[in-house]
């Protein structure tokens, strides 16, 4: 999901001018390996970008923004893109009879 958004959202823009990439999910599908950075890969925005991965909260995607907001104002990135997905199941309601 964050992948097809992010290369729905770039569309015709040139990737390789973003800076900085965050991915956010409640439940990412990996533990250890950087979802964010698959998704820079997937979207061709060139090796120097900086990636970062946020999880674990429903305020993920929040930390998210506001860390994509604080590096354009401190001058550290011009162009932030920030991906959030999840497809968290829901538990199976118990059969009452």
């Amino acid at each position: 999901m964050a992948v097809s958004a992010a290369i729905r959202c770039i569309g015709t823009r040139k990737p390789r001018l973003i800076d900085m990439l965050h991915f956010a999910s409640v439940s990412p599908p990996y533990v250890e390996k950087s979802v964010a950075s698959l998704v820079a890969a997937a979207a061709d925005t060139g090796n120097t970008i900086r990636t970062g991965d946020h999880g674990g909260t429903l305020r993920a995607a929040t930390g998210a923004m506001l860390s994509a907001l604080d590096s354009i104002k401190a001058g550290t990135a011009s162009q932030a893109m920030v991906c959030a997905a999840d497809a968290r199941m829901a538990r199976l309601a118990p059969c009452w009879k």
